[in-house]
């Protein structure tokens, strides 16, 4: 059950989200706050379900906001019951859409030339659902994926060449990891990448003014990667041909939500800093988990990488003893040594080219791991 919070034109903010309106049952709502935090106006909508789920939300340049959730009796993260509300910038309900003919959650809302594009998912499929600003249907897109998708991690936004990348938590088996793909602007994939060995669970994904973009995941800590605009960087995996694309029909139906404005007040409250929690900064291609604090530095350092062969390992004292695991990418071990010196050298030149998990056990049991590329 999520909650979004966006930029208004000018000097405010709007925040989206669910709040409950009985013991038994909850709502989406919205809320508008001035430049200082006072609250301009709320809007909440009862759905007559008892259940809410998810929010979805797009502020436009002129303040109007499109909103996607789904209301449901169970609390399930699929239905078929998904909704779209488009809100103007003084809170007017300007229109409500059920979208008929798919069963799955609202993960994203987008726009680009004057249109919205809106992002579902379901168990085994993305959905890339273009309408105009009336809310008429013009096309659909579905893509298909062979392993598990995870019912949360999905997200779309819009790139500068009036394309879209598409966010998700997948599995292939040997973990759950950050899938996403760019599509142009008729939903024709253009490329696929994974990131992430293990669990990597996507947050948030965006296109920086120069068409790079920015990928921050949480596993064992939050990782900030840079890339490209064709999402590639050493910490990359591309994909080719995974997803299966083909059209989907649906319709969208007017309907009436029921909405009442509540009585809402805002306050001042301190925050703590988060810089005063001291956070660490590591490579983002290597993954550290369970090291615990002491008076020395754990270093680690696998190199070069990428490598056309050769490739050593590098540590401090702290490490001596520990056991350097390495396994490809179906998760086989291909090679197991012992870090016996500060510097040692690892049989590396038989592997074949390919991308390749590396796991370091300490002597205490601790654990870090990185991934390398062969070219």
């Amino acid at each position: 059950m999520e909650q979004s919070f966006d930029e208004t034109p000018g000097d405010g903010y709007l925040i989206t989200g669910l709040r409950t309106v009985a013991s038994d049952s909850s709502s989406p709502a919205i809320l508008k706050l001035d430049g200082l935090g006072n609250v301009l106006w709320n809007k909440t909508y009862h759905l007559n379900k008892p259940h809410a789920f998810h929010i979805a939300s797009y502020v436009d340049p002129e303040g109007r906001t499109l909103l996607g959730f789904h209301a449901d009796s169970t609390l399930n993260a699929i239905s078929d019951n998904c909704i779209l509300t488009k809100v103007a910038a003084d809170g007017t309900t300007l229109w409500s859409r059920r979208i008929d003919g798919i069963e799955g959650r609202i993960t994203g809302c987008a726009k680009d030339g004057g249109q919205y594009t809106v992002s579902l998912e379901d168990s085994t499929s993305i959905y890339l659902l273009k309408l105009d600003t009336a809310g008429v249907p013009l096309w659909g897109k579905r893509y298909v994926y062979p392993f598990s998708w995870s019912t949360w991690g999905g997200g779309i936004i819009s790139t500068l060449d009036h394309g879209y990348v598409l966010r998700k938590l997948v599995s292939d088996g040997s973990g759950w990891n950050t899938f996403f793909f760019k599509v142009n602007s008729e939903g024709e994939i253009q490329w696929e990448r994974s990131y992430g060995w293990g669990y990597q669970f996507p947050i948030d994904l965006v296109q920086n003014p120069d068409s790079t973009l920015t990928l921050l995941t949480y596993g064992q800590g939050f990782y900030l990667s840079g890339m490209d605009p064709t999402g590639m960087n050493v910490c990359m995996t591309p994909v080719t041909g995974i997803l299966t694309e083909m059209p989907v029909p649906y319709l969208l139906a007017a309907i009436t939500l029921d909405e009442f404005e509540a009585l809402m007040s805002s306050e001042s409250l301190y925050l703590g800093d988060s810089i005063a929690t001291n956070p660490v900064m590591v490579d983002t291609c290597q993954f550290v988990a369970g090291v615990p604090e002491h008076s020395g530095l754990v270093t680690l350092q696998v190199y070069p990488n990428p490598t056309n062969g050769s490739l050593s390992a590098r540590i401090n004292s702290d490490l001596l003893g520990s056991k350097l695991l390495l396994f490809d990418q179906l998760g086989r071990e291909v090679l197991s040594l012992i870090l016996s010196s500060l510097e040692n050298i690892i049989p590396f030149e038989e592997q074949p080219a390919g991308l390749y998990l590396y796991q370091v056990v300490t002597p205490k049991g601790n654990m870090l791991s990185g991934r390398l590329i062969k070219n």
